[in-house]
């Protein structure tokens, strides 16, 4: 799929203006982030298949990992732990700016939304300890298309089977298995970063994954460190 010019210039000024403006993001340590060259991207872009693949697959990452920050409620409700609430405070935007960012990638290539389906993450470990019935999810009916709002909708998506086993539970119980599902989620976008850093052809991708590889170890020992 081409985009023209005047197109990837508009979409250029829009993804490099988010860039920008997300920055600024928590660390593990709460410093402020090092300064250095921020993600830029090129003004003619031609990207692979290979590209468009490996940002497609880390965006389907991200909306997993953002789910399970959207599932301990507003304002932490869910969350008992003191130090998981500071944490989950302190760190969830960063994970929905490196979605966006992929996104963004994903944008100035011509491929967004994805001419297919995003395929489904692999399942994380303990995935597979989850019983059928927790991984059953009634979905709505389909809209009637006599009702203007709901015209063209189809059922809504099941939420991922993690997600819905955190619905099931509360208290300690809550805040073990969403640390524990969190840990697993950035272990994986490790290996997958590890991955396009060493396939991805794009600059910007690589760049995007030494982000992932810098961020990533220090949040995994913090979590695994904080009292429950």
């Amino acid at each position: 799929m081409t985009v023209r010019p005047w197109t990837k210039a508009a979409l250029l000024a829009a993804v490099t203006a988010a860039a920008l403006a997300g920055c600024t993001s928590h660390e593990i340590n709460s410093d402020p982030e090092p300064a250095g060259p921020q993600l830029e991207f090129t003004s003619e872009p031609s990207y692979t298949e290979e590209d468009i693949a490996l940002a497609h697959d880390m965006v389907a990452h991200y909306e997993r990992t953002v789910a399970l920050f959207d599932a301990r409620g507003e304002e932490n409700a869910r969350l008992t732990s003191p130090a998981l609430r500071e944490y989950a405070d302190r760190t969830a935007i960063e994970h929905t700016r490196l979605k966006d960012r992929f996104v963004g990638f994903s944008y100035m290539t011509g491929q967004w939304p994805p001419l297919e389906p995003l395929d489904d993450p692999p399942a994380l470990p303990g995935d597979e300890e989850l019983s059928p019935a927790e991984q059953v999810v009634e979905t709505e009916p389909e809209a009637d298309p006599s009702d203007a709002e709901g015209e063209g909708e189809g059922p809504e998506e099941s939420p991922w089977p993690r997600v819905q086993r955190l619905e099931q539970l509360q208290g300690p119980e809550f805040d073990r298995f969403w640390r524990d599902s969190l840990v697993a989620s950035h272990e994986i976008a490790l290996e997958k970063a590890r991955i396009m850093l060493d396939e991805a052809p794009a600059r910007e991708l690589r760049e995007l994954a030494q982000r992932v590889l810098d961020r990533n170890p220090g949040e995994i020992e913090e979590l695994r460190a904080l009292p429950l």
